[in-house]
């Protein structure tokens, strides 16, 4: 799926372009910095202060993967997820917010991100996220895996029991 010619720096297996889409300047600069110093084949082609920005960047600079963050002005990352895999399915958005509450993941998930991470992610596994989800794995961050994990749990138990309509009866 990389979109960049030849090999990145490290002998990395590909490039991998990516759009941070934050409210503050400072994350964004921050972030893809953080990034790019964990693994150098993350290229960072440009970054976005709203919805509006974000969905013209990856029309624009068609970049592999969206790090968005879930609160912004102008719309929620939710909903810009959903605009941006409408308008360019194969692009991979990851969500990056303070909340860990199911229902933001949910939703973003619904929306059609591929991954969802706490902002107090470090930069190491952000790299490897990044570079998962663009080989087409969903990632979570640790307490968001838990989070999900325990939301699907119940759903899980005895699911390698028959059902019900499946158990003999009392006759047989």
């Amino acid at each position: 799926r990389g979109s960049g010619a030849g090999s990145p720096p490290g002998g990395r297996h590909c490039w991998v372009r990516s759009l941070h889409v934050a409210q503050q300047r400072l994350l964004r600069a921050g972030g893809g910095q953080r990034l790019h110093r964990h693994d150098p084949g993350l290229a960072i082609v440009g970054g976005a202060g709203n919805s509006r920005q974000a969905q013209e960047m990856v029309a624009r600079l068609a970049p592999d993967v969206v790090l968005l963050d879930i609160a912004m002005p102008g719309g929620n990352g939710i909903d810009a997820t959903r605009a941006i895999k409408e308008l360019a399915p194969a692009v991979v958005v990851i969500i990056l917010s303070l909340y860990d509450d199911v229902q933001y993941i949910e939703a973003a998930l619904n929306a059609g991100a591929a991954g969802y991470f706490l902002k107090t992610v470090k930069g190491s596994d952000l790299a490897t996220a990044v570079r998962s989800a663009h080989e087409g794995d969903t990632v979570f961050g640790p307490g968001v895996a838990d989070k999900v994990f325990g939301r699907l749990q119940p759903q899980l138990r005895g699911a390698d029991q028959p059902a019900p309509w499946q158990q003999p009866s009392r006759r047989e």
